[in-house]
């Protein structure tokens, strides 16, 4: 049986043939286990967060995939496998040709369940996924590609253009997108073209999973829905409160600080310094904003602490970082306001 688990298509037709069987179904289990896990990876390594989406740890969604192929019928089968398998000639084909079957099945599955789950986690999400979809076909500047048994909207260019350069960061897209976004009743096809724009502009590979896309635009449209108003429920307390406000925007920034600190500095995007002073900026911004009305910008809170910074250099060198964490401080902002 050892010689068997390095060729799917033997533990596969026995697995089919004699499901009662629990040393093959151990087998199984181990190397469904084993592909399913180096699917996510890929999956996480294309930009995308289904674990973050979906709330739950990897290896509960491993596990949940898993119980989905191994469903079984009224006559005990293993219905999933005997459906995909049934008309492939499993004893006549090569350990490479099973192997790549095997990898599909794998993917389609695991594709399956991640979408079923999105859609009950988030049913606008399911929503916007399938919009994005049909407006993606519609366009003149991309097109809707299967790779990996996954849907992916990919530039019309793409065999001429960075083939081999790494995805576009999710957190570097939805940065740039936020900042395209001027309104939440954009259409899809508007918001796909400001996509279709930040992809081109960049230096990354010309194509983006279709669900990672439209995890990005959803947290982007979140975002900037929970950013409008944020100030009047501020401004409506009482004003001689001041000490509750500066605790509620003070614990805010506290927060925001840890909470993004990895992802900017500990990374390297973005040095210590710069980080703390953007932050500075964006607190300074907001307390102006809560005194009064008119507020004042990110450019000139940054321009107190950079004299010499021309507003070309603003926009080209700080605005996405800047404006983006913002928004975020903002949207924190929000939640506190609900909560209490």
């Amino acid at each position: 049986m050892d010689s068997s688990v390095d060729n799917p298509a033997k533990w596969l037709d026995q697995l089919i043939h004699q499901p009662e069987d629990e040393h093959i179904v151990s087998v199984a289990v181990q190397q469904c286990y084993r592909y399913t896990q180096a699917h996510l990876s890929y999956r996480r390594s294309a930009g995308a967060r289904y674990t973050e989406l979906l709330q739950i740890s990897r290896e509960q969604l491993i596990w949940d995939c898993i119980a989905d192929m191994f469903a079984r019928d009224e006559y005990d089968r293993f219905v999933e496998f005997v459906r995909y398998f049934e008309d492939i000639p499993l004893r006549e084909i090569s350990s490479a040709e099973a192997q790549m079957y095997f990898r599909r099945f794998i993917a389609r599955k695991v594709n399956d369940r991640i979408f079923r789950m999105l859609r009950e986690y988030d049913g606008n999400l399911g929503k916007l996924y399938r919009n994005l979809r049909i407006a993606a076909r519609s366009s003149s500047r991309v097109h809707v590609s299967k790779i990996q048994e996954g849907n992916w909207v990919v530039l019309n260019d793409y065999q001429t253009r960075y083939h081999n350069a790494e995805l576009i960061q999710p957190e570097f897209f939805e940065m740039r997108l936020t900042s395209r976004i001027q309104t939440g009743e954009e259409t899809i096809p508007t918001i796909l073209s400001h996509c279709v724009d930040i992809m081109e502009e960049s230096e990354g590979k010309p194509a983006y999973p279709l669900i990672g896309l439209a995890a990005i635009i959803r947290s982007t449209l979140q975002l900037l829905a929970r950013n409008e108003e944020i100030f009047t429920p501020v401004n409506s307390l009482d004003i001689q409160q001041d000490f509750e406000v500066n605790n509620l925007i003070s614990g805010v920034m506290a927060r925001v600080h840890a909470k993004w600190y990895e992802r900017y500095v500990s990374s390297g995007k973005l040095s210590d310094q710069v980080y703390s002073l953007y932050l500075r900026c964006i607190e300074q911004a907001i307390r102006s904003k809560v005194e009064d009305q008119a507020g004042s910008s990110l450019y000139k809170e940054l321009k107190q602490h950079l004299p010499d910074l021309s507003r070309a250099q603003y926009a080209k060198n700080h605005r996405p970082y800047l404006e983006y964490l913002y928004k975020r401080v903002k949207a924190e902002l929000a939640t506190e306001l609900q909560e209490n």
